[in-house]
C-alpha cells in the first residue's frame, strides 16, 4: 500500500491518455499557453472534442470520420498530355495544332519585327532631317558671311560715263556679298542716275564676279524751257538740261513742257501732243531721217512740218500714217531733191509732191496733183522739163508724186 501510494505520485507514463493536468502545458506543444477554466470544447459531428483526445482513447482507437478526414491527394496534370508518347507517330490533329501554334508565333515575331523596323525608320528619318537642316543652316550662314563676296566688277558696253562712275551708280562694291546684291535695284539706279544709259543688265558670275552690261541712249529732240533746253530720247526720257547752249538735236516747237527732271520722263502740258511727238520721232528714226532733222513744228496740229537738213520742208499734215508719209519723203529726197537745193515736199500716205524753192516765199504755188505725163508734156511745150527749168532759173516748180 505504501509502495502504491509512493508510486501514485510519479508522472504518468508516456503513451497513456488522460486529461491534461491543470496549469501544465500539454505534451508536444512548446510555447503554447495552457488552457484554463471550464470553457466548452468544440465538438465535431460525432459530439467529441476536436482538439483534445478522449480520456478513454488508446492506441488502437480509430479517428472519427467526417470533416476531420484528410482531403484526397491532388492529381498532377501534364501539359504535354496531348503530345504523342515517345515512339508513337503524331496524329493529324496534333500536327495541325502544332503547325498553327508555330504559325501564330511566327506571325507575332514578324509583327514585332515590322513594328521595330518602322520605329527604326522613323527615328532614322527624323535624325537625318535634323542633320540636313543643320548642314543647310551652316552652309547658308557661310555663304552669306564668308563665301561669295564680290572681288571683281566688270563693265561692258560703250558709254560716255567712266567705269568707276557706273560702278558707283549701281550700288555695287567689292567685299559685298554676291548673293545678297540688289541686282534689279542696281539696274534701275543706273538708268536714273546716269540718264544717257538707256538700258542696263547686271549678271552674277560665281564665285565672286559681277558683270555690268550697259547700252548708250541716243538723244532724239530738245524742247525749249525757261532758261534752257531739255534733251530727251525718243521715248520722252529726259537726258540732260542745257543752259545757254543750242542743242545739236532736232528742236521741237509748239509743245509745252511743265517739267523735265533728268533720268525721268518729261512732263507735257498736253498728253496728246506727247503722243504725236513720240510717233513722229519713231517714224523719222525708222526711215533714217532723224539724224539730219533740224526742227519739228507742232504749232498747227493738223499740219505738222519737219525741217530736214535745214533746207527741205516736209509737210506731213495730221499725225496719221506718219510711217508711210515719211517713207515717201525719203524716196522723194533721194530721187528728186538735189543737194543744196531748197524744196518743199507735201506728203500723203500714197504720194509726195515736190516743189523747189523756199516754202516761205510768196511766189510758191499750191502743190499740183497732176500726173507725170502732164508735167512732161508741159515741159515739152516750153522746150524744157520743169526739173531742168528749176535748176536753170531757180524758180519754183512742182514735180509729180513719186511712184
Amino acid at each position: 500500500m505504501d509502495n502504491q501510494k509512493k508510486g501514485s505520485g510519479k508522472a504518468r507514463p508516456a503513451g497513456r491518455s488522460g486529461p491534461p493536468q491543470q496549469g501544465k502545458r500539454p505534451p508536444g506543444k512548446k510555447g503554447a499557453p495552457a488552457r484554463s477554466g471550464t470553457s466548452p470544447q468544440r465538438t465535431g459531428h460525432s459530439g467529441q472534442s476536436r482538439g483534445t483526445p478522449s480520456a478513454a482513447s488508446g492506441k488502437g482507437q480509430k479517428r472519427p470520420t467526417g470533416r476531420t478526414s484528410a482531403p484526397p491527394p491532388k492529381t498532377k496534370t501534364s501539359r504535354v498530355s496531348s503530345l504523342p508518347k515517345k515512339g508513337e507517330a503524331p496524329s493529324l490533329e496534333d500536327r495541325t495544332n502544332q503547325a498553327r501554334k508555330m504559325q501564330s508565333r511566327q506571325e507575332a515575331r514578324d509583327q514585332n519585327g515590322r513594328r521595330h523596323k518602322r520605329r527604326r525608320k522613323a527615328s532614322t528619318r527624323f535624325y537625318s532631317i535634323l542633320v540636313v537642316l543643320f548642314a543647310v543652316a551652316i552652309g547658308v550662314t557661310l555663304c552669306m558671311t564668308v563665301f561669295f563676296n564680290i572681288q571683281t566688277i566688270q563693265v561692258q558696253g560703250e558709254t560716255r560715263y567712266e567705269t568707276e562712275e557706273i560702278i558707283r551708280a549701281s550700288g555695287l562694291a567689292k567685299g559685298k556679298n554676291l548673293l545678297l546684291a540688289d541686282i534689279k535695284g542696281g539696274e534701275e539706279d543706273l538708268t536714273v542716275k546716269l540718264p544717257y544709259i538707256g538700258s542696263a543688265h547686271i549678271v552674277r558670275q560665281l564665285p565672286a564676279t559681277v558683270i555690268i552690261e550697259v547700252e548708250e541712249n541716243t538723244p532724239a529732240y530738245a524742247v525749249q524751257m525757261e532758261g534752257g533746253w531739255a534733251v530727251a530720247d525718243e521715248n520722252g526720257k529726259t537726258l540732260e538740261y542745257l543752259q545757254g547752249q543750242v542743242p545739236s538735236v532736232p528742236v521741237v516747237v509748239g509743245i509745252s513742257v511743265t517739267g523735265a527732271p533728268p533720268g525721268y520722263p518729261m512732263e507735257f502740258e498736253d498728253e496728246e501732243q506727247k503722243n504725236k511727238l513720240t510717233d513722229l520721232t519713231k517714224a523719222l528714226k525708222e526711215n533714217n531721217l532723224i539724224e539730219k532733222t533740224t526742227q519739228m513744228d507742232f504749232t498747227n496740229s493738223s499740219d505738222i512740218t519737219v525741217l530736214y537738213d535745214n533746207r527741205i520742208t516736209l509737210k506731213c499734215g495730221g499725225a496719221v500714217d506718219l510711217d508711210a508719209k515719211l517713207a515717201m519723203a525719203q524716196e522723194a529726197i533721194a530721187r528728186k531733191a538735189p543737194d543744196e537745193q531748197k524744196a518743199t515736199i507735201v506728203l500723203t500716205s500714197t504720194q509726195a509732191t515736190v516743189r523747189f524753192g523756199d516754202a516761205s516765199s510768196g511766189s510758191s504755188s499750191q502743190p499740183s496733183s497732176s500726173p507725170p505725163e502732164e508735167d512732161a508734156s508741159a515741159g515739152d511745150e516750153g522746150g524744157s522739163s520743169p526739173e531742168s527749168e528749176s535748176k536753170r532759173t531757180g524758180e519754183n516748180s512742182t514735180l509729180s508724186s513719186v511712184d
